[in-house]
């Protein structure tokens, strides 16, 4: 395993980005993952840490305090642990995310993307939503309307602003996002905080 970034922040928060080294060639990757998950829980934590999810499929701590989200995008990893419930996604920049833009995004999300910009922009937006959904427990959260991106121009590296609005709730959610190139390949991380 090949540390790439390891991020600290407040509430306690740390994120660390790594890269699966032996992952391709595993029969089992999804055992692969979960023993390069638990080498980077015990590396943030210093103890043996160990994970399980819950009836929505959101992770969480067995043997501790922290909170934690994951996501993983080819062979690389992100785990992401805070005192605060947090949210976490890794894309690597694929065309693919052009083709479904209209079952994500709003119309006024549609609206200010900018022509050069759009595949950045559109993974940016799906990784942002995947985080603030992950954030609040997979509970049928419906990505279209319920989660309002503010516009932005892209960067290699910004803040974003969500307004999460349901019948439940009506929150603000920051979020940062950050482009990586590994491997020939671009890669969206958006993490909230």
């Amino acid at each position: 395993m090949k540390i790439i970034e390891h991020i600290h922040g407040s509430n306690n928060m740390q994120l660390v980005i790594a890269h699966m080294t032996s992952i391709a060639m595993s029969d089992d990757k999804k055992t692969t993952q979960q023993f390069y998950i638990n080498q980077l829980l015990s590396f943030m934590l210093g103890d043996p840490i160990h994970y399980s999810k819950d009836e929505y499929g959101k992770p969480y701590l067995t043997n501790n305090p922290y909170h934690i989200s994951i996501s993983h995008s080819k062979e690389y990893l992100a785990v992401m642990i805070s005192e605060k419930n947090c949210g976490i996604d890794l894309q690597y920049l694929t065309p693919k995310v052009t083709r479904v833009r209209n079952k994500f995004l709003s119309e006024m999300e549609i609206n200010y993307l900018v022509e050069k910009q759009s595949l950045y922009q559109l993974t940016i937006l799906w990784c942002a939503k995947e985080a603030v959904y992950k954030q609040n427990g997979r509970q049928k959260l419906e990505f279209k309307n319920a989660m309002q991106i503010s516009p932005f121009i892209y960067a290699k590296e910004g803040h974003l602003s969500c307004r999460l609005l349901t019948h439940e709730i009506d929150e603000n959610i920051s979020l940062y996002y950050k482009s990586y190139e590994l491997d020939g390949d671009t890669y969206i991380l958006v993490f909230t905080n």
